[in-house]
């Protein structure tokens, strides 16, 4: 499993992360196992697609998620 917090300045930073990432996992076919937020954070988590574990394509989408990140854009 991967999991990550990431943290905004307020809510409206927060909200346009959640945007930016349901449009990205739309556009790619994927989506997180789980994610939770608040006014300033969101909780994103990938759980592995193989009983064996994570594989390239679960670390992709992390990857992915995580460039949607910008904590500065205000």
């Amino acid at each position: 499993m991967l999991s990550r917090r990431f943290a905004f300045a307020g809510y409206a930073q927060t909200r346009r992360f959640l945007d930016a990432l349901a449009a990205w996992s739309e556009a790619q076919g994927v989506h997180p196992h789980n994610i939770s937020f608040g006014p300033a954070y969101v909780n994103v988590t990938i759980e592995g697609r193989n009983p064996e574990g994570l594989d390239a394509e679960d670390v992709r989408v992390a990857r992915g998620i995580e460039a949607l990140y910008d904590p500065g854009r205000g």
